[in-house]
């Protein structure tokens, strides 16, 4: 019944923004990456600098199955350049960076995230999971412990904790490892 009601709607308001959006959101999240993909694109025809589609986008072209690095990377620039006073486009375009392998530009857009909003937890994460994919141990868990003293609940304390842990199985440290999340 909601997928009907949904179609319903979508043919009463073909051309409205925030209907279309909210549509392709839950093809993505079906991982319908294909036709919410082809949605998004209708929306950005009707208003060129719509960041919620903007962020999207950038994800879905990188998820699908046939990813697309250059275009993801492209729709994230734009989405930093229309919302630039906001951290979620810089940590969006950070996390995508690191999918693409430019771990180093990662770490600048996560760090440029925290310059306008010091307590933008996804970023100061995104700098620790970097960090540790770059096999740069010491100064991840430093930006763990950052995250962890900034997480506003228990989940983001926890997974940060978790994070830091983990570190310890990356050097092949296990009992140290298995000891950190025992703690």
């Amino acid at each position: 019944p909601a997928i009907a009601s949904l179609n319903d709607l979508l043919q009463r308001v073909p051309h409205d923004k925030h209907v279309l959006y909210l549509t392709s959101e839950w093809l993505y999240a079906q991982q319908d990456y294909e036709r919410s993909q082809k949605m998004m694109e209708s929306v950005l025809a009707l208003d060129s600098n719509f960041p919620p589609v903007l962020n999207m986008l950038g994800y879905a072209y990188i998820e699908d199955g046939h990813p697309d690095a250059v275009k993801a990377v492209s729709m994230l620039k734009r989405y930093v350049e229309v919302q630039p006073t906001q951290p979620n486009p810089q940590d969006s375009l950070a996390e995508v960076l690191r999918y693409t392998g430019d771990d180093d530009g990662a770490l600048e857009h996560y760090r440029a995230a925290l310059q306008i909003d010091h307590t933008f937890f996804t970023s100061q994460l995104g700098l620790g999971d970097t960090l540790t994919l770059m096999g740069k141990y010491d100064e991840a868990r430093v930006e763990y412990d950052k995250a962890i003293k900034m997480a506003d609940n228990k989940r983001d304390l926890l997974h940060a904790a978790f994070q830091k842990a983990m570190i310890y199985f990356w050097e092949g440290r296990t009992a140290e490892g298995l000891s950190a999340l025992d703690t």
